[in-house]
């Protein structure tokens, strides 16, 4: 079966990513103690930094010793991975098409309902990927004993897939401009990477508006961890986003002639 191949196709950088995602995941969470131990040396060093820079990188000295906090903070930066994954997807979605695949865009079929079964899939690899890490940080962070633990990783994991699912939707659609694989894998990097940066300067200059033109500041672990909920304001953000960049997709890929 042709989605099939597609299905396989995709199923070893995803694995990869996955890997790569728990072995830092873990492997961070596997310096809690020593964090935590060196508690009084870090409280000083960072009351000597300066608070903006703190700000940037969403450190609160009051909470960053607890497990959650802690895995919140590598999320800063993990992030970029979840990101990138996301964008190797939605490059794949559109630009790869094996033999089969080529034939059957010559058919009298639409070629919106060939978009859809690869997002679909997609998708679902995220899900999988996502059930995965879950289970793998449930296991370790259990170690640490954190309360309620179940509910607020789960609310974590899900914002994070609803951050993927808005990168891989936003640059799903820059690819309909540009199908050049090599070069939309260096804009995605470039993408993520602004994202980050605007992020961290939302924090620092109290920029609201910012961050509703940032899909990477529509989730923010911290305030999940808090407040043991998704932002409302935020996810509308970000619903709005994905129907925009899902349905200019859909409208560009369908009117382009089969080559």
């Amino acid at each position: 079966m042709i989605y099939k191949d597609f299905f396989k196709a995709r199923l070893k950088s995803s694995i990869i990513y996955t890997i790569i995602i728990i072995i830092l995941s873990i492997s961070w969470m596997g310096l809690f103690n020593s964090f935590s131990a060196a508690k009084p040396e870090i409280l000083t060093f960072l009351n000597e930094i300066n608070i903006e820079k703190l700000e940037a990188l969403d450190i609160n000295p009051n909470t960053i010793f607890e497990p959650l906090y802690f895995y919140s903070f590598f999320l800063t930066f993990g992030i970029i991975v979840y990101s990138l994954f996301a964008v190797n997807l939605a490059i794949q979605t559109i630009l790869e098409n094996n033999d089969k695949e080529r034939l059957m865009l010559t058919k009298p079929i639409k070629r919106t309902d060939y978009l859809k079964v690869r997002i679909y899939i997609s998708l679902a690899i995220l899900v999988l990927s996502h059930i995965l890490i879950f289970i793998s940080l449930h296991i370790t962070l259990a170690f640490f004993n954190v309360e309620h633990l179940f509910s607020l990783l789960f609310l974590i994991q899900l914002g994070i897939f609803l951050s993927q699912i808005a990168i891989y939707s936003l640059v799903l659609m820059i690819t309909t401009f540009i199908p050049d694989a090599k070069l939309i894998n260096i804009l995605g990097v470039l993408l993520v990477l602004i994202f980050v940066m605007l992020e961290m300067v939302a924090r620092v200059a109290n920029q609201g508006w910012l961050t509703y033109i940032n899909p990477l500041s529509y989730f923010n672990p911290n305030f999940t961890i808090e407040h043991k909920r998704l932002s409302f304001d935020y996810l509308a953000a970000m619903i709005a986003l994905c129907f925009f960049s899902f349905s200019f997709t859909f409208n560009e890929y369908n009117s382009k002639e089969v080559a």
